[in-house]
């Protein structure tokens, strides 16, 4: 026997070490919705009274999940099989879980029946379903054709449809709806039969291999599905359980489908539509007789002497009356007048002796079903609601039986429809129709049980008015009352009759205002009139004793050798008084205006201090007094705006500082497995998919190994936008806002916020950290152990690692950016390694200074917190003035290739727009290229791009 211990010393046989427990690398599965057992699971020494139970990730420590049958535990009478104390269904979510395994110890005190008890994993536990939170769109009578998405899905799964109570279960919900409908391959589903009627439906879900008969087989939720109404139709409900249909929209109105909103809008007074079944209010043109005023954004009535006979959108009438004058909103040659015709005509009059008026009448049945019968309500609903009234329509209502303010339930009301248009009385006919009626009335949301029964079709019937009145001719003659007083007469107020204006009294419009004064001149002289019920203006003359100035109308004068003092008379003129006013005048001008040159000097040096002191929030929100100092605010902003766009980050920084600091800021970071094989944070889930599916995708991904060689678009939302990034918190030169781009962050000497402002920072900074900020400049950030994800229950769900940002030391510095005299072109998926190695050996092979070289890049340059975490939309010329332009003013583009042959960078658009912009402007280009680690030569490439 040999000295110590070795692997060779231990010769002599002890005894022997039973291990009992499951084997740890077997898979059993279930399936959501459905009722779960485990059977023959593997060991040694396995026996009754077992348990296991499903958790998250890790034996021992995780809670049990959310949604398993009964206490969470199954027991087992044999060791083998198990069997959850309850016969509830499984409702956890899909995926692949961790099955834990506990023998209950007494002695130990270990009795299994708390999660930390189950330390031993027996393997992996598959639950099979539907992911269960996507939500569906079909259109009525289209076809519904969708993808289930889950884990362990098969052809031959089977899914019904049951009404939406907004509680996410299948399983209390005992009506069905529809089904059941089988899978397809690929998980497809053809729900068309669905599409009969709107409705809110949850698609409930049952594997193949189950019975999938009863309606409690299909336990789990699949998906939640709307079927809305076409654009152009409104959801008319139903009763008696009948399903809710969709009907065309009538004329006049436009429906913009859908299924909350799917309702009938009438288009504003005075517009119509072309057609029925308008489904915008693009489709509301002005009605006949009425043009479009651009000024107004709507429709007012065509000039007299004008008519319009069509209806939309023209901005001018271009009929032309044989007379002089038309009607108010006039539709053809019979809505033309003569207005300088004999007074036996009644032209003088101003208006019409009489008016021809349509009417229907009709019998309304109504049911006071809780809501409101108060009469003018009731009036105000028919009007705005089912008839869309204009000016020349008007609607009454008149009760039958007992009289009062308010109608009695099951009460008849006989309603009258007016309208003074020939062309309107076919359209209210239309919506008089008892089924059009009634589709209107159940589809709004007032609560009017009404009925239309005894329809009499429109009559003509014509009004005439008393003397001395008329009917206005722009306005609309719908009843007697609306007789005024005719030009040259006003109301009397004790016996309401129209008497003619007095002399020295005129008035040149119908009306019952009263008659105006005639002018006074100039000299102060009052004019009078020759009669009583004068009509215009011009028959205001000199009073007497006074005669006309031959310099002008209406001037009067008195006789030469008189002049005018208190009437004409001889007086001497008190010039002195003039020439004292004009004085006064003067100096009260030029105080005003010193004073205002003062206050405009002030507004520039306080705009100058903030610029200096880069205040860029009190710069944009300072409010300008005039428009002379909103022009000169303005174009400090422009300057500032500009300087920030064309403002680069150094070389020097990128390859010195970035390359290390942004790798450990990407190792610190919690890494996950997208759908599509990206790796990504959880920031990057939310990017892509919103806040709520973001944060369940998350959730239901496995974690990765921080990648070691990022592409920048994986990058971003780690350093470039972000709770972790550089320019969160720190006000941006380009709008005053919270949060600005890398660069502006770079070369920022920004005052720590003041304790009145911290709170309504998004992300807030104490003084300490600024003063760290700047003094350390290019220190690298410290790391920190991540505690794991939060929880996504509260939206929204942003930030991934319990880092505390404020302790974060930020590389910021007055020598980190500065004016760009280099573009760069390049693609965001490139790896940051190769950009980083292109840029050294374009750098070592021409000579370059890193310290003299600051590079537009759009990565640094470009906020993306507007473009990427709060999507601020940006038209196609705006990102063309970004880049075209931007690039012009740099004056130089490096062109970054990844590879010689198949390039990403020649599958891009704005690269090619870049290079574009570059050949037709004759800016130099320059090809760099990590050429030690890919074959090749770019040398002819360089001959024909610099």
């Amino acid at each position: 026997m040999g000295d110590g211990c070795g692997v060779g010393g231990f010769v002599a046989t002890a005894g022997s070490l039973d291990i009992t427990g499951p084997s740890g690398r077997q898979e059993v599965q279930c399936f959501r919705g459905q009722a779960c057992s485990i059977r023959n699971l593997t060991g040694y020494g396995l026996k009754a009274g077992d348990r296991v139970t499903v958790v998250a990730q890790r034996c021992g420590s995780d809670e049990f999940m959310e949604g398993l049958p009964g206490t969470s535990i199954a027991d087992t009478s044999n060791g083998v099989d198990y069997d959850f104390n309850d016969s509830a269904l499984l409702q956890i979510p899909a995926g692949l879980f961790r099955l834990c395994w506990c023998r209950p110890e007494t002695s130990q005190g270990i009795s299994c029946n708390q999660s930390g008890d189950f330390f031993a994993s027996a393997g992996l536990f598959a639950a099979n379903g539907p992911l269960g939170y996507a939500a569906f769109t079909c259109i009525v009578n289209d076809p519904c054709n969708k993808k289930i998405y889950g884990v362990g899905l098969a052809t031959g799964d089977k899914l019904i449809a049951v009404p939406d109570l907004g509680d996410d279960s299948c399983l209390r919900n005992s009506s069905t709806l529809s089904g059941p409908y089988g899978g397809l391959a690929g998980g497809q589903y053809n729900l068309t039969r669905l599409t009969l009627s709107p409705l809110e439906a949850i698609l409930c879900w049952c594997p193949v291999g189950e019975p999938c008969v009863h309606r409690s087989s299909f336990g789990a939720m699949a998906a939640r599905l709307r079927v809305e109404c076409w654009p152009g139709s409104f959801r008319s409900r139903s009763t008696d359980d009948m399903p809710d249909v969709c009907s065309t929209c009538p004329l006049g109105s436009f429906c913009p489908g859908g299924y909350v909103d799917a309702k009938v809008y009438r288009c504003p007074p005075s517009m119509t539509t072309h057609h029925s079944g308008a489904n915008s209010s693009e489709e509301c043109v002005c009605q006949p007789g009425y043009l479009f005023d651009r000024s107004l954004g709507g429709c007012k009535a065509c000039p007299s002497g004008k008519f319009k006979s069509l209806a939309g959108n023209d901005e001018r009438c271009e009929g032309i009356c044989p007379q002089d004058a038309s009607r108010h909103a006039a539709t053809g040659e019979e809505d033309c007048y003569c207005s300088a015709c004999a007074e036996s005509d009644n032209e003088s009059l101003g208006g019409d002796l009489q008016a021809v008026v349509y009417t229907a009448s009709a019998k309304l049945k109504w049911s006071e079903a809780g809501g409101d019968s108060d009469t003018q309500r009731l009036s105000s609903f028919l009007r705005e609601v089912i008839f869309g009234f204009s000016e020349y329509d008007k609607i009454e209502l008149e009760q039958s039986g007992k009289q009062g303010r308010r109608l009695q339930q099951q009460q008849e009301i006989l309603m009258h429809v007016h309208t003074g248009r020939k062309d309107r009385v076919n359209d209210l006919q239309q919506l008089l129709h008892p089924n059009v009626f009634s589709i209107l009335v159940n589809e709004s949301s007032a609560n009017f049980g009404l009925e239309i029964d005894m329809i009499r079709n429109f009559t003509q019937h014509t009004l005439k008015c008393e003397a001395n009145r008329v009917f206005p001719r722009n306005h609309p003659a719908l009843s007697l009352d609306e007789c005024k007083c005719a030009k040259g007469y006003q109301l009397e107020s004790t016996s309401l009759q129209c008497r003619p204006c007095a002399a020295g009294k005129y008035k040149e419009a119908v009306g019952d205002d009263l008659c105006r004064d005639c002018s006074i001149t100039p000299s102060g002289i009052q004019l009078t009139t020759r009669n009583e019920g004068q009509t215009s203006q011009a028959a205001c003359r000199c009073p007497a004793g006074y005669e006309i100035d031959p310099r002008g109308t209406k001037l009067c004068r008195c006789p030469v050798g008189l002049i005018e003092w208190g009437g004409c008379q001889w007086a001497h003129i008190p010039i002195g008084c003039g020439f004292l006013a004009l004085t006064a005048l003067t100096v009260l001008m030029c105080v005003v205006r010193r004073a205002r040159a003062r206050a405009f000097h002030v507004f520039q040096q306080r705009l100058e201090s903030f610029r200096k002191d880069e205040n860029w929030e009190r710069l944009h929100k300072t409010k300008a007094g005039n428009k002379t100092e909103a022009a000169f605010q303005e174009r400090i902003i422009e300057e500032v705006r500009q300087e920030s766009m064309l403002r680069g980050v150094k070389m020097s920084y990128i390859l010195d500082v970035f390359d290390e600091e942004s790798q450990l800021e990407v190792d610190r970071h919690e890494w996950r497995l997208f759908s599509d094989g990206r790796v990504m944070v959880k920031e990057g889930f939310i990017n892509r998919c919103g806040n709520e599916a973001g944060c369940a995708l998350w959730e239901a991904s496995d974690p990765i190994r921080a990648p070691e060689n990022p592409d920048f678009e994986q990058m971003a939302p780690v350093i470039a936008y972000g709770d972790n990034a550089l320019g969160k918190g720190l006000i941006c030169p380009r709008d005053g806002e919270y949060d600005c781009s890398l660069t502006d962050a770079l070369s920022m000497n920004q005052a720590p916020p003041k304790e009145s402002e911290a709170s309504s920072m998004t992300h807030r900074l104490t003084t300490a950290n600024f003063d760290v900020i700047r003094q350390r400049i290019g220190v690298l950030r410290p790391t920190a152990a991540s505690e794991g994800s939060e929880a996504c229950d509260n939206a929204p769900c942003i930030n991934t690692t319990s880092t505390t940002t404020n302790s974060t030391v930020r590389s910021l510095g007055k020598q980190r950016s500065g004016k760009a005299n280099r573009f760069l072109s390049w693609a965001w998926r490139y790896k940051k390694n190769m950009v980083l190695q292109a840029l050294r050996q374009h750098a070592r092979k021409t000579n370059l200074n890193p310290e003299d070289i600051c590079i537009w890049w759009c990565w640094f340059c470009n906020n993306q917190f507007r473009l990427l975490q709060e999507k601020v939309a940006r038209s196609p010329a705006e990102l063309q003035e970004v880049f075209g332009d931007t690039l012009k003013s740099v004056g130089r583009m490096w062109m970054c290739l990844d590879r010689i042959k198949d390039s990403l960078y020649t599958t891009r658009i704005w690269c090619v727009f870049e290079l574009y912009i570059a050949t037709t402007t004759d800016v130099p280009c320059d090809v760099i290229m990590d050429t030690e680690s890919h074959e090749g030569t770019v040398g002819e490439i360089q001959k024909f791009t610099t």
